[in-house]
């Protein structure tokens, strides 16, 4: 009977968490903090419960702390499945604001997955793509993640790529990073601009055509991307321009129409300013 009681519980534990979750996700400030007080206490109750009733009190204190560190990860993939449900809903309501397509899965043309600005660590992921066109220009958005190893432990980078392809306007290939402490001491191939030195202290430039890249990156360009108050990553190759911001460990944007259209616009602005000097050769 006891056993059964469990089974019981957890069902209902289970239904309760997951339309608990919307609930909180409908709550904002003060009472969504004092809801989340509510709730975190309480799913921990429940485990220790659950774990009692389904152990029938015969499996000792450590019996008890395994089954409830097991219903403790069913609560968990509650979550990441209501997580989940809710972020992709989140991202096809944006999708139709903004014009574009949300796709769960996307495969990426063989040219764009090359570019220097997705070739990240390791364990790279792309996933929830949302692909149109942007001002009348091919349009890509998704998360993109990848692994680092830092000391014996690998860590987790989370990105928000955005790419432009316009057969039109012809880039050279070129690579622009963050400058970090090591490339600043063990400068090989980067396009230093002796001019401008806030810029070169602040980005790693790096392609073959260096005469070209300069031409794309002047004094208007650099500017640009010295005053943003984000520090960028781009990539040119084969035609498609890869942007992200590229500061801290998560740079995910929230799935909203409102984050998305404006980190889109952002991402534009610089696409715009990068291209100006080829389509006014042109």
């Amino acid at each position: 009977m006891s056993f059964i009681k469990g089974v019981a519980a957890l069902i209902f534990a289970g239904v309760v968490l997951y339309y608990g979750l919307g609930y909180l996700d409908r709550c904002s400030g003060f009472k969504g903090f004092l809801a989340s007080l509510v709730l975190f206490p309480l799913v921990l109750y429940s485990a220790a419960y659950i774990a009692e009733k389904l152990t029938l009190g015969k499996l000792g204190s450590f019996g008890h702390t395994v089954v409830m560190v097991l219903v403790l990860m069913c609560f968990g993939a509650i979550y990441m499945t209501k997580h989940e449900k809710r972020e992709i809903a989140s991202l096809q309501t944006a999708a139709r604001a903004l014009g574009l397509n949300y796709h769960n899965e996307f495969k990426l043309n063989p040219a764009l997955a090359k570019n220097p600005a997705l070739q990240r660590g390791f364990m790279p992921m792309v996933k929830d793509v949302l692909a149109g066109s942007y001002r009348d220009i091919e349009t890509i958005i998704f998360k993109y993640e990848y692994e680092k190893l830092s000391s014996d432990y690998p860590d987790h980078y989370f990105r928000t790529a955005v790419v432009f392809f316009d057969p039109q306007v012809n880039l050279p290939e070129f690579y622009l990073k963050p400058q970090s402490l090591g490339g600043r001491i063990f400068k090989k191939k980067d396009i230093d601009f002796e001019e401008d030195p806030k810029f070169s202290k602040r980005y790693c430039l790096t392609g073959e055509d260096s005469k070209a890249i300069r031409n794309v990156f002047a004094v208007q360009q650099r500017q640009a991307l010295v005053e943003s108050k984000n520090k960028w990553a781009i990539g040119s190759a084969e035609g498609y321009v890869v942007i992200y911001a590229d500061d801290k460990m998560d740079e995910q944007i929230k799935p909203t129409a409102k984050e998305i259209g404006a980190y889109l616009e952002q991402t534009w602005l610089l696409y715009d300013v990068l291209s100006s000097p080829v389509r006014m050769s042109r």
